[in-house]
């Protein structure tokens, strides 16, 4: 057996990601505003500074919340804040610049966000969060976006359960061969399709009553739903 190793730069390791589907792509959350494409077969990796103009902003540094990136590892979004708390959506693409846009401009009904996700198709990128700053008294929301450097709002969809208050994670269903999202909120997991020829997004059902406080991961597997909150003891099968 042959091991692999790279060199971190004594640099903390902020958080990470895999991507989805089981391929060998991981974003490492380096710290600072870099964040890196780490292929998992080789160890080799590529830095992308999620700031594009440090005259954009008077801080230079960006925290990750999310990223999704497509399987040729060519094009990816970061869902980060910047300076007083302000949302943005990151968009890197292989030789091209990258480009920074306030969530509010992309997104104006989605005021704070935790989680986005990539379709199928690798041509839509879902945007999850709530309405409100202060998520306890917020309404669910999902967007769809062009997976580009506009990031053009094709939908956008308010879940219909109250209780839900806000998306904690947002999950493409693995194994479908359809756009099928999971979606976590306060107490609840909804199911949401989206439709890639006309762009919109539908909710399915609700699994209601899963938890008595946020869902903030859940994961699939063979079928399972498992699922965990920070209100509770245990990890919740459906």
């Amino acid at each position: 057996m042959v091991l692999r190793s790279f060199n971190i730069d004594n640099e903390a390791i902020r958080s990470s990601q895999t991507s989805n589907d089981g391929d060998s792509t991981f974003i490492w959350f380096k710290g600072g505003n870099i964040v890196s494409i780490v292929d998992t077969t080789t160890l080799e990796c590529q830095d992308v500074d999620l700031i594009a103009s440090k005259a954009q902003f008077t801080s230079d540094q960006s925290l990750p919340i999310s990223v999704t990136i497509n399987k040729a590892k060519t094009k990816m979004a970061v869902l980060s804040i910047v300076e007083d708390q302000n949302l943005y959506l990151n968009f890197w693409e292989k030789g091209q610049p990258i480009v920074n846009i306030p969530l509010a401009t992309c997104c104006p009904k989605v005021v704070a966000s935790m989680s986005i996700e990539l379709s199928l198709d690798e041509q839509t990128l879902f945007v999850s969060g709530c309405d409100k700053m202060d998520i306890n008294e917020g309404r669910p929301i999902i967007a769809a976006l062009t997976f580009d450097h506009k990031l053009k709002q094709k939908f956008c969809l308010q879940l219909t359960d109250p209780k839900m208050r806000n998306v904690f994670k947002l999950k493409r269903l693995p194994g479908c061969q359809e756009d099928i999202l999971l979606v976590s909120g306060f107490h609840s997991i909804s199911l949401v399709s989206y439709n890639s020829k006309t762009g919109a997004l539908q909710e399915l059902k609700t699994l209601g009553g899963l938890h008595d406080g946020e869902i903030f991961d859940f994961a699939v597997y063979e079928n399972v739903i498992y699922s965990i909150s920070g209100k509770d003891t245990y990890i919740h099968k459906y």
